[in-house]
Parts: C-alpha cells; sequence; structure tokens
C-alpha cells in the first residue's frame, strides 16, 4: 500500500481484514485474514521482488497471520444492501474506491455472516 492510504493509521496491530476484488466475474468478496502487526516500509529486499504498476508504487506492506479465500465469493452489489456505512446503496460502489477502507466491526461480522451462509 501506499502511505498516501487514508486508512493506513487505522491499521493497528491485531486487526481484521476482508479482502474485495474486481474483475471480469464483477466486484466481489473474496475472503478474510487477520494481522498482528501494523504496516511497515517495504524493504529491499521485498522491492527486489516487485514487478510493475501499480505495485512499484508501494510504500508500505502488512504481514498476515492468516488468510482465507471464502469457497464462494460474495457479490459485493448483494452484500452492500446490509452494509451499515453504505448510506447511498444506490451508489454502494463508490464506497469501496481506493485499495484500503475502514468498516464498522458490526460490518465485518455481516460479511463474514453472509460468506458462511452460501450454499
Amino acid at each position: 500500500m501506499s502511505k498516501r492510504v487514508a486508512a493506513i493509521k487505522a491499521l493497528k496491530e491485531n486487526g481484521v481484514a476482508v479482502f474485495y476484488a474486481t474483475g471480469r466475474e464483477g466486484r466481489m468478496f473474496i475472503g478474510d485474514g487477520s494481522f498482528s502487526e501494523e504496516p511497515k516500509p517495504v524493504t529491499d529486499e521485498l522491492r527486489f521482488h516487485i514487478r510493475g504498476l501499480p505495485s512499484e508504487k508501494l510504500t508500505h506492506f502488512i504481514r498476515l497471520d492468516d488468510a482465507r479465500l471464502w469457497k464462494r465469493p460474495l457479490p459485493a452489489e448483494d452484500a452492500a444492501q446490509h452494509l451499515s456505512f453504505i448510506r447511498k446503496k444506490e451508489k454502494w460502489q463508490f464506497y469501496f474506491r481506493g485499495s484500503v477502507r475502514q468498516i464498522p466491526e458490526e460490518d465485518f461480522n455481516t460479511l463474514s455472516r453472509m460468506a458462511s451462509v452460501q450454499p
């Protein structure tokens, strides 16, 4: 991530994350994970392995303790209707601009619950 990401300060020790991806299949929540350390500057050793844009512009990284891909991605448009931080449900996609966004714990739990009850 870039040090200019506004939410970088919100990534404190012992946090959790939900992963959001876009592509041909649409916009989806695809998994979750946890971390125990705050973001750190990219080291020369890591920089050696980084190729291409936008990755070359990254200044910080966060080491995940665990990460889990859900068996079935959760369509973001469906999930957005149940998330409290999305005030204008018809414009839900604008709430996911940028690489890192802090969401309420209640919404994290909602996404986890929705992912666990999928067929």
